[in-house]
C-alpha cells in the first residue's frame, strides 16, 4: 500500500483523508466511482500540495463528481448542519488539510447524530483520545449532540 493510498481512509460508506493532490484526486475518484461528491473544508486559496478549489472543483466536474466548498464556521454546529444534507445523501470524500480535525469532526458530529456513536467513541476512532489539542475547541458541540 503506497502512501498515496493510505491517504484516503474508510468510514462506513464515505471516505475522508489530508489534502489531495491533483494526481490522488483524480486516481482517487477514477478508483473510486461509488464517490458521488467531494466536499473541501480546508482553505481557499492553494493548499500545501497546490491544489485550490478552482482546480479541484475542475478535477470533480471532469470525473462527474459533485464538488463543495465548506471553510470552516466559529458556529460549529450550524457548519456541521449545513454538510449534514450531502453526508446523509451522497458518498463523500471530504478533506482538510491534515484530514484530522475539521473533518473529524465532521464525521463525528455524523456519527452521534445518526448513528448513534457515543463521544467516547469517536474520540478514539480521531485519535483524539491520544492527541487533541486542536480538536478540543468541537468537544463541547459534540458533547451537546441532541
Amino acid at each position: 500500500e503506497t502512501f498515496e493510498q493510505k491517504r484516503f481512509k474508510r468510514v462506513m460508506y464515505d471516505y475522508r483523508s489530508a489534502e489531495p493532490t491533483r494526481e490522488s484526486l483524480k486516481q482517487f475518484l477514477k478508483d473510486h466511482p461509488e464517490v458521488t461528491t467531494v466536499i473541501r473544508l480546508n482553505n481557499s486559496g492553494k493548499d500545501s500540495n497546490g491544489l485550490g478549489v478552482v482546480q479541484e472543483s475542475i478535477i470533480c466536474d471532469q470525473a462527474g463528481v459533485q464538488f463543495y466548498y465548506y471553510p470552516m464556521i466559529k458556529n460549529y454546529e450550524e457548519w456541521a448542519k449545513s454538510i449534514m444534507p450531502i453526508m446523509l445523501k451522497e458518498n463523500v470524500l471530504i478533506h482538510c488539510h491534515h484530514g484530522y480535525d475539521r473533518t473529524g469532526f465532521i464525521f463525528a458530529y455524523k456519527l452521534m447524530k445518526y448513528h448513534g456513536y457515543s463521544f467516547d467513541q469517536v474520540r478514539k476512532m480521531n485519535g483524539w483520545d491520544k492527541y487533541d489539542k486542536y480538536s478540543k475547541k468541537f468537544y463541547s458541540t459534540l458533547q451537546n449532540i441532541k
